[in-house]
């Protein structure tokens, strides 16, 4: 057993009322934006199909089969939609409790590990790191995914503490197997199956789960295929085989093979140079407690942390999702998203253990991380007034970015000293403010400068006859389909590239709305003729979504002959 701290029981109470907080606390970060990832409107649009055609079996978007992932994340969706309407709050709204979930969780292995403070640090933790609470507050999946991947390992490690219920948890186990699996396939089970099987081979006999329990979990673990079966087989056969095809071939075979959509290094020498990229990657994600990381990490490869065997379950969770993750072709900085639990039950560890905390320079070099980190975000906020995003004014930037400096100067001074537990509870009490500021006020004003398709949309919507077609040139970003918001049997489609088959929809009868970048409205022109074309509106903007390009796109209306 840890040597941290011999409480294992109590606290769930609290533990339920802090996720329930935690819970509160990142669904008030959702409804201030519009959607900043494409997978963001991608989900949602999906989700939004699924309601108007009550087709829960095969995902669509935009009248076509989408198969980039299984449907749960389209199914919870869904059901956030048909409560709050289809909008972007709606379609973020899952991850909150899965979050909070998630966070219950590390409660509950943390307490069973190293004591019922490491537990409530651990839920504390995780949802205020970087990357967690962005996931935690958006239209992704993959907070529903670690919430099962947790899941599973909760009941693996229930076992190796405990093991008074080993059918209860195998079954558990198996159930979240396959819910990992109905949100994005074999991500769950690449997570969890190498850190059971990892870690206990590494146990010594006398601590790991007897053989029959494992073959137990195995099972189960079958079973959790047999259950995402279920679906997959006649979604696939529905589908003509394109499920199978282009869901396991590309999206799942192809990310691991080859760099998909310019994320990831191009060719041998570009695939080398990226395989460390998820280190600073992790350093980013998990700040601000960036801080305790070295120290944690320290701790830990020396054997100060914890028992042996605390240890060989955090290394099994942590290392093996690494690497797999590391070797996909396809890098993403949500991908490596499925570790973080295990660091954030490190650093808890760390945090609970009796005695010095270690040597002080790890202490100062995580010290002197968070400084960079925190300042680099406070220059940041400063240079989108400095650049003329929004109209949040240079005053009130500057302002904001002094505060978040301030903070940052005043606990990398604790820290430094070694006051490492008040720089702690400052941290954790300034976090989500900071967040707040940063969503509620900073972000809605740099949209406007960088976001385009809402208000695309709402000129298309303002201008576009009942039924009337819509069709764009270039730009078709998923955003754009989910606010414009046809119904399901009306698609927004690209013109053809030669010029014969886009007159001859251009010319044909009836009115048109037609979506074109402003170098591109010339051409249309041509094609359309004198007299029948009108620019009812444009939006200028940085498109993230295309490697931050400045674009001007206009809404054209081809006029009824």
């Amino acid at each position: 057993m840890s040597t941290a701290d011999t409480s294992r029981n109590g606290g769930t109470g609290s533990a339920l009322l802090v996720s329930v907080a935690i819970l509160v606390a990142l669904a008030a970060l959702m409804p201030t934006t519009m959607f900043w990832d494409r997978d963001e409107a991608f989900y949602a649009r999906t989700a939004v199909e699924m309601l108007e055609t009550g087709n829960y079996l095969v995902p669509h978007f935009n009248g076509d089969i989408f198969a980039h992932k299984p449907p749960l994340i389209y199914w919870l969706m869904a059901g956030s939609m048909a409560v709050f309407g289809e909008n972007e709050f709606a379609a973020r709204f899952i991850s909150a409790p899965a979050t909070a979930a998630t966070a219950f969780l590390l409660f509950l292995i943390g307490r069973r590990m190293f004591g019922t403070a490491a537990g409530f640090w651990a839920m504390l933790l995780y949802p205020s790191s970087l990357l967690i609470a962005y996931l935690g507050a958006t239209a992704m999946l993959d907070a529903t995914l670690i919430a099962f991947i947790c899941l599973a390992m909760w009941a693996y490690i229930e076992v190796v503490y405990d093991g008074t219920r080993p059918k209860a948890m195998a079954l558990v186990f198996g159930i979240a197997i396959a819910l990992s699996m109905l949100t994005k396939g074999p991500v769950g089970p690449a997570v969890v199956i190498p850190a059971v099987a990892i870690s206990w081979l590494l146990l010594d006999t006398t601590r790991r789960p007897a053989f029959g329990t494992m073959v137990l979990f195995a099972l189960s673990s079958i079973g959790g295929l047999g259950l995402f079966l279920l679906w997959a087989v006649p979604a696939n056969m529905m589908s003509g085989g394109e499920l199978y095809e282009a869901g396991v071939g590309i999206h799942i075979v192809g990310r691991f093979l080859q760099p998909m959509e310019g994320h990831g290094g191009s060719g041998l020498l570009g695939y080398i140079a990226t395989l460390p990229v998820y280190i600073p990657v992790i350093l980013v994600g998990i700040s601000p407690w960036i801080m305790h990381l070295p120290a944690a990490g320290r701790a830990a490869f020396s054997g100060a942390l914890g028992s042996r065997v605390d240890r060989i379950v955090l290394l099994s969770w942590f290392a093996p999702a690494f690497v797999i993750f590391s070797l996909a072709a396809t890098k993403l900085p949500h991908y490596v998203a499925p570790v973080f639990p295990a660091l954030a039950l490190a650093v808890a560890a760390f945090l609970v253990q009796p005695g010095p905390m270690g040597k002080q320079v790890w202490l100062r070099i995580g010290a002197l991380a968070y400084l960079v980190f925190t300042l680099t975000l406070a220059v940041a906020v400063i240079g989108f007034g400095v650049v003329g995003f929004g109209g949040l004014g240079w005053g009130a930037t500057a302002l904001i970015g002094v505060l978040i400096a301030g903070f940052a100067v005043v606990i990398f001074r604790l820290q430094w000293k070694g006051e490492f537990k008040a720089a702690t509870r400052l941290t954790l009490a300034s976090v989500f403010p900071v967040l707040a500021v940063l969503q509620w006020v900073v972000v809605p004003q740099a949209e406007t400068a960088l976001k385009v398709s809402k208000p695309l949309a709402e000129i298309v919507n303002a201008t576009r006859a009942s039924h009337s077609p819509v069709y764009t040139v270039t730009y078709r970003e998923p955003s754009l389909i989910f606010y414009v918001g046809l119904p399901h049997d009306e698609i927004i489609d690209l013109l053809p590239a030669d010029e014969e088959s886009r007159r001859k929809i251009l010319s044909g009868p009836g009115e048109k709305i037609v979506i074109a970048l402003a170098n591109q409205v010339e051409a249309i022109q041509n094609l359309v003729g004198e007299g029948r074309l009108e620019a009812v509106g444009r939006v200028s903007g940085y498109n993230t979504n295309s490697g931050g390009q400045f674009q001007t796109v206009v809404v054209l209306k081809v006029k009824a002959q």
